[in-house]
């Protein structure tokens, strides 16, 4: 049995883990929880006896990656490339709202500036690299693995792996590439904007949809932050390929020459969502979050299940600090007290499973099916009496609306393509109807993901109308609300389309009210064209307000 007579003699085999490994890589490499002080060193010694049953969670959640071979990972090339991006000049980095920034800006040649680094063209060639595949069978995998083992010294010292802390805690991980990778999507959407403003449309196009096609790489990590990441990279970048085509439709029209115009629909009908490599029904439910939760029912819970004394409020406090050492005491105070009225080990572990078998059952679901109208059973955990469990599980019923709107955003982005190829080929002249754009522009419509009319197998497509032709003669004018909270009016004529999908609450609201979110907002539609980020941006420059 193992015994710690104070830390200095504490030994067991994690330390002599990271003796080891201090010998091989060197100080520099090091980067472990026992830095943010004593509280979690003794963590590290008091945790020995449940360290053989808490591997075994890293080990699950890894293996997911074992077999991946090493041409097939993308992590191991855009992960030096990403170490080595420059970082841009303030005026980009501070900037929240990338979908505003655009060619007339006065930033724009800092923008210019900052994309014709070396580093970060080199970057754009690896974003390519690594999205060559034509299906999910042949795509490339993000496969790092959790913890620094397994991860060279370099990507360690750059911070580009996930750490882990000692003993390795999957609970506390912190993933120190995200934000690298949230300034690559800024790159990527920039380089597709000075693309396309410069006449190659079709090359920006094309590197939002390896922007997407890699967001969807990382959606389907076991973590559930970095599916967050995965899934707005690949909403976003459809958004900005809408955008990006309506400013030329709206401004030189370089997508309508015939070299560019001809590959058109080939483009469209590769952004396929269904059995291409943005087919969202084939994306696991992500794993880690519940391997992260059942280890750490393992460390803090001991053989009796009760809240182990050496480990409990210790082990929690650790993660409740989230690495600031100076709230680690108020923190183990607080889970000192909680340990009091927890729940024993087995009854927890017990909502563990009914939680996540439930959110992992669903998953496969159909998105009307009525048992998707039942509250997810996170819903009714007893906070307090599982209070270790909802301090490590987030909302997954989250992923539920987002990939949702993910989805959304694809089949539009496909359709508003399709009907922009149809009136460039017949001079401004719309089709009569969205499924007229079929087969020569796109080889089959796909249903509005939100709309609820499935009676007797229906697909119902998006909403589709001509201002002025189809509205009795008059323009239309929409309400539309943006996340700063504002609203303004955006009138149409007859030289544009709207497109539009009914939105979470699943009514033709014929586009009167438009919000784009995938949370449930009454009598409001998802607008697909124009684009929202185009209409906002114009109303802007409007009233002077884009500098």
């Amino acid at each position: 049995m193992h015994t710690c007579s104070g830390l200095k003699n504490c030994y067991h085999p994690r330390m002599k883990r990271a003796a080891s490994f201090m010998g091989r890589r060197g100080l520099a490499a090091i980067r472990t929880t026992l830095s943010i002080g004593v509280l979690s060193a003794f963590v590290a010694c008091a945790g020995v006896a449940v360290e053989a049953r808490a591997d075994q969670y890293l080990d699950r959640v890894n293996g997911i990656y074992a077999n991946v071979k090493t041409d097939k990972r993308s992590d191991v090339v855009m992960l030096p490339l990403l170490a080595k991006m420059d970082a841009p000049a303030k005026v980009i980095d501070e900037s929240d709202d990338l979908l505003l920034i655009s060619p007339d800006q006065g930033a724009w040649a800092e923008v210019v500036k900052w994309l014709d680094g070396p580093n970060q063209k080199a970057l754009i060639d690896g974003l390519f690299k690594v999205t060559e595949g034509k299906d999910f069978q042949d795509s490339m995998v993000f496969a790092q693995p959790y913890g620094a083992e397994g991860v060279s010294p370099e990507m360690i010292q750059a911070r580009m792996y996930s750490e882990l802390g000692d003993p390795p805690l999957l609970a506390a991980v912190e993933i120190q590439y995200l934000p690298a990778m949230k300034r690559m999507h800024k790159l990527a959407q920039l380089e597709a904007i000075r693309r396309s403003s410069g006449g190659d449309v079709l090359g920006g196009l094309e590197v939002l949809a390896r922007l997407a096609f890699f967001g969807r790489q990382m959606a389907e990590r076991p973590m559930m932050q970095e599916v967050v990441v995965g899934y707005t990279m690949m909403w976003q970048a459809m958004e900005r390929m809408r955008d990006i085509a309506y400013e030329d439709f709206r401004g030189n029209k370089a997508l309508r020459q015939q070299a560019q115009l001809s590959k058109l629909p080939d483009f469209v009908n590769k952004i396929e969502d269904e059995r291409g490599v943005f087919s969202l029904d084939r994306m696991p439910f992500p794993l880690g979050n519940r391997a992260a939760a059942d280890q750490l029912v393992s460390m803090v819970m001991n053989g009796e299940g009760a809240p182990n004394p050496g480990t409990f409020a210790t082990t929690m406090a650790r993660i409740g600090a989230g690495g600031r050492p100076l709230r680690l005491f108020g923190e183990a105070g607080r889970w000192d007290s909680l340990a009091k009225s927890h729940a024993p080990g087995s009854v927890t572990s017990l909502n563990i499973k009914l939680t996540y078998d439930d959110w992992a059952a669903r998953w496969r679901f159909d998105p009307f099916d009525p048992r998707m109208l039942q509250p997810f059973y996170f819903a009714n955990l007893d906070r307090g009496r599982f209070a270790v469990v909802d301090a490590v599980t987030p909302d997954m019923g989250e992923l539920y609306l987002l990939r949702q709107f993910v989805r959304t955003q694809i089949v539009g982005t496909r359709h508003a393509l399709a009907v922009l190829a149809f009136g460039y080929v017949n001079r401004g002249m719309w089709p009569p109807q969205l499924s007229s754009v079929r087969p020569d522009f796109i080889k089959a419509l796909t249903a509005d993901p939100y709309n609820p009319n499935r009676a007797r197998g229906q697909q119902p497509p998006m909403e589709f109308f001509v201002p002025v032709r189809d509205t009795q003669g008059s323009p239309h004018t929409m309400t539309v609300f943006v996340p700063t909270g504002e609203n303004f009016q955006a009138p149409l004529r007859e030289d544009t389309f709207v497109l539009y999908s009914t939105g979470p609450d699943g009514g033709k609201n014929r586009a009167e009210r438009i919000q784009n979110t995938w949370n449930l907002v009454r009598d409001t539609d998802v607008l697909m064209w124009p684009p929202v980020s185009s209409l906002w941006r114009q109303h802007l420059r409007d009233r002077g307000g884009l500098k």
